[in-house]
């Protein structure tokens, strides 16, 4: 008898607070072949989740994402893997 999955709870709910994971890059310099790891793109502030909804890929696993409105005044889409819950601290 197959085993059946549990369906997926998405991490967020409309109206949490989060923050986008920080990226990085590693960067190789060829003459001294030296590896650096660089931060990257612009940093954020916290932001509200407006909407979740779902996406699937090509095999038809469905995926989280999210609209944020950022308190920059931008909006920007992202997937669950991107985001963190923000800390009750740290609300710039």
């Amino acid at each position: 008898m197959p085993k059946t999955k549990k369906k997926a709870t998405p991490k967020f709910q409309v109206g949490d607070v989060v923050k986008e994971k920080e990226r990085v890059s590693l960067l190789v310099d060829s003459p001294n072949t030296r590896i650096t790891a660089k931060k990257y793109g612009r940093p954020r502030t916290n932001g509200v989740v407006k909407k979740v909804f779902t996406k699937k890929d090509r095999s038809g696993s469905a995926y989280f994402f999210y609209v944020i409105d950022w308190k920059d005044g931008r909006e920007s889409e992202h997937a669950q893997m991107r985001l963190t819950l923000a800390s009750d601290g740290s609300s710039q």
